[in-house]
């Protein structure tokens, strides 16, 4: 099989590698002078190399492949109609294998379905398009097309498998069966090199020679055994010679790394003792260089070298001579070696510098304590086929597990360049590493400004790799021995899903990367696309652990830390090499060669897997250079690409439209899918030839016009296809016109250059399908003729006795046709394509212009096409011709449309010319009667004349008022009326009796109001509101300053109604009389209810600025108080937030005058919110003669209370209070006690919840009544001593007496609630003895805490004293009355032994409370005095609050 895919395969020249250009040793060997024998030809290299023998095809087998097939037989095999003749230089049998996998169908994508009969679009003649015919524009009917994704390449391209050439099934996540695409070529088509793995790997080869270790090729393959030999084979798998046989090469160990010099003349090996032996290939007998290990005796006398045992794992060449070496072993030191000039091995001494690592100290227990490293990837910079700076410089690149470092040899060892391993490498993945150069090399063609390209270094770590681009820097011309400067710039980077273990340059443009699972990818260099990707798992590569001894305490130890590799990945890079775009492996059992597919073995494995569309889509991808083109074999210049793809596409094209139309059964999608890749594929290539002849005609003959039509649309729509052929053209009309598709088959009709229609098919088609938009477009594009469809159209409009607005058209098609006359005359007036829009250049737009002027307001009838006898007649031949025929029959046949042309045509600045003729001066020149140059002020002047005949009703001449109406204010310049012209106009306009164009009359009417101003009389002003003209009456009543009028027409419009606000500020503002301004404030006052409606904040506002002395009469003007109680409310409460800048707050009189109003109102409509606003109020705002019966009727008792309280009426605030509390009571005890017979559960249990919740509020009412009492008495203390014994309830002070109300009342409530459950025969969901108990105890709390505060600690007072109480109310006699109430009202003390309890408990929680937080200080101060006391042991001092040492 062979391994080449020829000219089509080996891509262009600039990729091959340096050594295919080699310029000759003598010219770059710096005087070593070789044997012109032993050099080889390098271009019999080339020649060998495709033909590396493993049974290639028989040459007569490979011409009967390319052979073309004739003719189709119905059941015949795709791939033997696409079998195309292989480019010249491929072998036929480049393709992948056959085999029996069904075709894949992942890759299609198909067309939307055929669109559903829509209606044709026309010029409305609605109610909706004569309302507003001002406000509406012609615009373009071209619909934007919809763009629906285009098939893009089959779908395997995008996916990288580790199947490379066979469909697999893989389960989903469901569970079920998905079918995954796959590429049905194989990526790499490997060749297993059976005389080289015979003879290397023979159970005789490893016995006598040793197991392969490695691999090095170039001009030869050349391998390293584990007995220290190297095996050297030619192209044709010769072996042509064993080195080291029987010399100390084979007592050095087995040969861990291989090099091959630039002169193909010399190999040298490196050994796993440590030791390098160089061999020239013609002369194996003994080595041309031996450098041994260096011993521990030997570093004594500083010697240079690898260390014994320590196996050299990289070597190279540098430049072109083969007596200067680099190499680097697994201790992570690397050397570089130079021969000096001598005779025979014996006769040359070597040189050797240390570029990297530090020597071991032979002290295991010192050696341990350094950083382990080894160089994981090696190598020196080739040569490549042009001049270069770098050549004498032995630049060498190597990556240790922490850095990547580039050094220059010569003449000194140098850094050049430095990077760090990167920080976003795979957590816990492998360590590995990896690098590989390309060198420059001559362009074909110069790119940015330079024949050569630039030196390139490719380097991995884990799993990232990174492209390194070498730009050269200037040299100085006066110091030739200086080295250039090297800038290092790093072009692109890509992480892998796995570590990356070997990589290599299949050619300039595309990378080989080797992954730790042993999968190839192969990416394009640039943005490192990934193109392919094939498992090598089955190759069985050769690798081995090189590191992880050395490295072993490098690897993570701690699963946790992430920056740490969680193993050392084994060496690949000595068994995966390339060479001229090849790629060359060693296995365990074997060594093989691959190469990468190229572009025509990829669509012909698609052909013959069965998928011709996938073919034809990557046919297009590869013409386009989309994808691959580089790693396919495909040139970057963009002719030679296209002029080598598009014979095959055509071929394949033609011959999969013949094979699917020559099946009858062929599925319906795959035909979707062949056409829609067909169009994509020829308007890539611009065949539109063939696409709309050869390929229409395999359509046509296999009856599938209307796939082909239906995809066609879609690049019509996008300007891809431009013009059709005749025959294209008619069956494209019919079948759009037999689904009922004319809309769109105008547009399409419209979007393609008329000049290439057969014109009188194009117009027969157009008006036996009633297609005037094509139509019209043909005949203004192919024949600049614009009259010729006008005078069509008007023959449409031509029917007997036609009213305005209907038509009597057998067909409804016929009306829609003829409406498209207006936007016909709108474009084509004001310089537009009709009905595209584009505008046409100057000269064309005024002729067009002036023939349609011409015509449109030609006196009589007209004679078409000039020199002709055809007159364009408006009313049937036995009839006279009115004046202006063609004016009237469009007026007659839709006004609002014609109104709304001329509207669009006024703007047009072709009609600002030839204004210096009298505007009553008839044109000097008339044809056929008309005027010959139009203005506005004749077309206005016509249209009066025309429509003020009998034949035109006030439905008609209504739309040309309200044209001239807006059109007086938009050209003052232009046009002049009379005043008597003008007031008919604008009476007709008021007249009008259609509401649905009341609003425009009124718009039009303010138009013409802003040029003509009438004087303002009573009839003018019923005429107005007649109309319900509401915004000119209000625009009147300003101007004329009456305010009044002004105020009441504002509240009847119903459109704009919150504008009365600002015409009442701007009234009360102007200077007008006191009696105007009392008229206004009745007017207010009067209508102030529907101003709330309108907006209760604005008013309230209006009324606070402007009218503070009416307020009263304002609200007694509402006659429902709930608008007086939100009056009111915004009046005194108008939120602080809600308010602008402008706003005013109510002053204090206003509060003071009508707070008792406000409250009386609240306690109806608001209850809730009348205790929060009393609180707000100062001492006097309110009359509690007035408001307090109010509030109790209603029942508001916490706002009572409130307002008693203010008055300083605590007592009776606590009567009214305790009155309240003992209601509720019994109502509890009531409620209680009927809930053993009570159906209604729930609603017994919400009462009593309620009833409890409002026990609740009102206790607290009492607590802070009685604690605002204390508060007073302790600023105002008495100093009459008292003896606690002898304190009655009539000595009480008054916080005393109310203290003791209010716990009485408690405990009483609680008691009898208590008493009221135990007679319960089962206890209820709530338990109200606890709820209320629990209320006893807020309230003796409460007592405690108002009673007993500390006062201010004195610097006298020790912590245990008690705390003196707060003068003023006393617990003690408060407490001792209390008790004395209780026996007098319970027979026994076991009656208050409950309440006792509650006393007591709440006086322990108070005093558990003050103990556990004397507890916590006391805590907290010993820690801090235990900190500071170790401190101070320690020798710190205190000092601003703060430890200073």
């Amino acid at each position: 099989m062979s391994i080449c895919g020829g000219t089509a395969g080996g891509g262009s020249d600039e990729d091959v590698e340096a050594d295919k250009s080699q310029r000759t040793s003598e010219s770059r060997s710096n005087g070593i002078d070789h044997p012109p024998e032993e050099q080889l030809d390098l271009e019999e290299v080339d020649d060998i190399l495709p033909a590396i023998e493993d049974g290639p095809l028989d040459h007569n087998e490979a011409e009967d492949v390319e052979n073309e097939v004739g003719s189709v037989v119905q059941g015949e095999r795709l791939d033997t109609v696409l079998r195309t003749p292989s480019i010249p230089g491929t072998p036929a049998d480049s393709g992948s294998i056959p085999d029996d996998t069904p075709s894949l169908k992942g890759s299609q994508v198909s067309l939307p379905l055929r669109g559903t009969p829509s209606p044709r679009g026309s010029a409305s003649r609605t109610a909706s398009g004569a309302i507003k015919p001002f406000e509406r524009r012609f615009q373009s009917r071209f619909s934007i097309s919809p763009s629906p994704s285009r098939a893009g390449s089959p779908a395997f391209l995008n996916v990288h498998s580790r199947q490379s050439s066979t469909s697999s099934y893989v389960p989903s996540q469901n569970g079920d069966a998905s079918e995954v695409p796959q590429a049905p070529w194989e990526v790499v088509r490997w060749t297993k090199l059976r005389k080289i793995s015979g003879q290397a790997f023979s159970e005789i080869g490893k016995r006598q020679l040793g197991t392969p270790t490695c691999l090095a090729v170039s001009a030869s393959i050349v391998v390293g055994t584990s007995k220290g030999l190297i095996l050297v084979f030619d192209y044709h798998q010769n072996l042509k010679g064993i080195i080291g046989q029987g010399t100390k090469a084979m007592e050095s160990g087995a040969i861990t790394s291989l090099a091959i010099s630039a002169d193909y003349s010399t190999v040298a090996g490196g050994h796993a003792s440590g030791s390098i032996f160089t061999w020239e290939i013609a002369r194996p007998a003994k080595p041309f260089l031996t450098i041994p290990a260096v011993t521990q005796a030997d570093r004594q006398s500083e010697t240079e070298g690898h260390i014994v045992d320590r196996s050299v794992l990289h070597i190279g060449f540098l430049g072109t001579r083969r007596t200067a070496l680099v190499s680097a072993d697994d201790g992570g030191m690397a050397f570089s070696h130079l021969a000096n000039r001598g005779f025979g091995a014996m006769g040359r001494s070597v040189k050797t510098t240390r570029l990297l690592g530090r020597y071991p100290t032979f002290r295991p227990e010192e050696d341990k304590l350094r950083k382990p490293s080894s160089v994981l990837a090696f190598s020196p910079l080739p040569l490549g086929n042009v001049e270069q700076a770098t050549d004498t410089m032995g630049l060498t690149a190597l990556l240790t597990p922490y850095l990547l470092v580039v050094v220059s040899t010569t003449p000194i060892a140098q850094t050049q360049h430095k990077a760090s391993r990167p920080k976003d490498i795979m957590p816990h993945g492998a360590m590995s590493a990896c690098l590989a150069w390309f060198p420059a090399v001559k362009l074909k063609a110069p790119s940015n400004g330079k024949d050569a390209s630039d030196t390139k270094l490719v380097y991995c770590w884990s799993d990232i790799m990174t492209v390194l681009d070498v730009e050269i820097g200037p040299l100085d011309p006066n110091d030739k021995e200086k080295q250039p400067s090297l800038f290092f710039k790093t072009r692109s980077r890509w992480t892998c899903e796995e570590a990356i273990v070997a990589v290599q340059w299949l050619s300039r443009s595309v990378i080989g990367a080797l992954t730790i699972s042993q999968r190839l990818i192969i990416l394009e260099d640039g943005d490192l696309h990934v193109m392919d990707s094939v498992d090598l798992i089955r190759m069985h590569i050769f690798h081995r652990d090189f590191f992880s001894k050395q490295l072993h305490t490098v690897v993570e130890q701690n699963e946790n830390d992430a920056d740490i590799h969680g193993v050392v990945a084994d060496a690949f890079y000595m068994s995966f090499r390339a060479y001229k775009g090849r790629v060359f492996l060693l296995g365990f059992s074997d060594v093989s060669v691959g190469t990468l597919s190229n572009w025509a073995d990829r669509l012909s494995a698609l052909v013959e897997h069965g998928d011709d569309i996938a073919a034809i889509q990557l046919g297009i991808a590869y013409y386009k250079g989309s994808t691959g083109k580089v790693s396919v074999g495909l040139p970057d210049d963009d002719a030679s690409r296209h002029e080598m793809v598009r014979e095959r596409l055509l071929e394949l094209l033609q011959a999969s439209l013949k094979y699917r139309f020559s099946d009858k059964e062929i599925e319906d999608d795959r035909v979707h899918d062949l056409t829609n890749e067909c169009f994509n594929a020829c308007l890539a290539m611009d065949e539109t030839d063939f696409l709309l002849d050869d390929a229409y005609d395999y359509f046509k003959e296999g009856r599938e016009t209307e796939i082909f039509i239906d995809t066609m649309e879609h690049y019509i729509m996008e300007g891809d296809i431009k013009s059709l052929p005749p025959l294209v053209v008619k069956d494209v009309v019919d079948y759009y016109a037999s689904i009922h598709r004319e809309a769109r088959l105008e547009e399409i009709l419209c979007r393609l250059e008329a000049h290439a229609f057969d014109i009188d098919q194009v117009t027969k088609l157009c008006k036996q399908h009633l297609l005037y938009d094509a139509l019209i477009y043909v005949w203004n594009q192919a024949l600049e003729d614009w009259i010729t469809p006008l005078a069509e159209l008007c023959a449409l409009i031509r029917v007997q006795d036609l009213p305005n607005g209907t038509a009597a058209y057998d067909h409804e098609d016929k009306l829609d046709a003829a409406m498209k006359i207006f936007p016909y005359l709108a474009f084509s007036l004001t310089g537009r394509l009709y009905p595209k829009g584009d505008p046409m250049d100057d000269e064309q737009a005024d002729a067009v212009r002036q023939d349609m002027y011409k015509m449109l307001f030609s006196a009589h009838i007209i004679t078409w096409p000039p020199g002709s006898k055809t007159k364009i007649r408006t009313v049937q031949e036995s009839e006279e011709e009115p004046a202006f025929p063609y004016l009237r029959l469009l007026l007659h046949f839709d006004t609002p449309n014609f109104m709304s042309m001329m509207n669009e045509a006024f703007e047009d600045p072709y009609l600002n010319s030839n204004q210096d003729q009298d505007y009553d001066e008839t044109p000097a020149t008339p044809v056929n009667g008309s005027m010959y140059k139009m203005t506005r002020q004749q077309i206005i002047s016509i249209l009066l004349e025309i429509m003020s005949a009998s034949d035109f009703g006030p439905s008609q001449t209504i739309y040309l008022d309200m044209f001239i109406a807006r059109s007086l204010p938009k050209y003052p310049q232009f046009l002049i009326l009379s005043g008597s012209a003008l007031q008919q106009i604008l009476r007709r306009l008021c007249s009008n009796d259609d509401d649905d164009l009341s609003d425009e009359c009124q718009l039009s009417v303010e138009y013409l109001l802003s040029v003509y101003h009438p004087p303002v009389t009573a009839d003018f002003i019923r005429a107005l509101q007649h109309a319900r003209f509401y915004r000119v009456l209000k625009s009147t009543y300003r101007s004329e300053r009456r305010y009044v009028e002004l105020i009441t027409i504002s509240l009847e419009d119903p459109d704009d109604r919150l504008d009365v606000f600002q015409d009442i500020e701007k009234s009360f503002r102007a200077e007008t009389g006191a009696k105007q301004r009392q008229a206004i404030e009745d007017v207010i006052c009067a209508r102030a209810q529907e101003l709330i409606f309108i907006d209760l904040p604005q008013t309230t506002q209006l009324v606070v600025k402007h009218m503070g002395s009416r307020v009263n009469d304002v609200i007694e003007s509402l006659k429902e108080s709930r608008l007086q109680h939100a009056f009111l409310r915004e009046l005194l409460e108008s939120d602080a937030k809600q308010m602008s800048r402008t706003d005013v707050r109510a002053p204090k009189e206003l509060v003071a005058q009508f707070s008792d109003r406000y409250i009386q109102l609240m306690c109806i409509h608001d209850p809730t919110h009348v205790a929060d606003f009393v609180t707000t109020l100062e001492s006097g705002d309110l009359h509690l003669d007035a408001v307090l019966p109010v509030i109790e009727k209603n029942g508001v008792i916490d706002a009572a209370v409130l307002l008693l309280t203010k008055d300083g009426l605590a007592r009776e605030a606590m009567d009214r209070l305790e009155k309240h509390l003992q209601s509720l009571s019994n109502a509890l005890a009531s409620l209680i006690s009927s809930s053993a017979t009570s159906p209604d559960v729930f609603g017994l249990e919400v009462g009593i919840k309620d009833l409890l919740a409002d026990i609740d509020k009102y206790t607290r009412i009492g607590i802070w009544l009685c604690t605002g009492q204390s508060q007073i008495a302790s600023q105002n203390p008495s100093h009459t001593r008292r003896d606690p014994p002898s304190i009655t309830e009539n000595t009480l002070t008054l916080d005393e007496y109310l203290w003791l109300a209010l716990i009485s009342l408690t405990v009483n409530i609680s008691k009898l609630i208590s008493s009221s459950c135990s007679t319960l025969p089962s206890p209820l969901p709530i338990n109200p003895p606890v709820r209320l108990r629990s209320l006893v105890q807020q309230v003796f709390t409460a007592l405690l805490t108002a009673t007993s505060s500390p006062s201010k600690p004195s610097s006298t007072t020790t912590p245990s004293r008690p705390t003196p109480l707060k003068p003023g109310t006393s617990f003690l006699p408060i407490f001792r009355l209390f008790l004395t109430r209780a026996a007098l009202s319970a027979p026994s003390l076991t009656d208050l032994r409950h309440v006792l309890l509650d006393i007591f408990s709440a006086y322990a929680y108070e005093t558990d409370v003050l103990a556990l937080a004397s507890q916590l200080l006391g805590a907290d101060a010993f820690s801090e005095v235990h900190a500071a006391h170790a401190k101070r042991q320690q020798g710190w001092r205190p000092r601003a609050q703060g430890l200073f040492g």
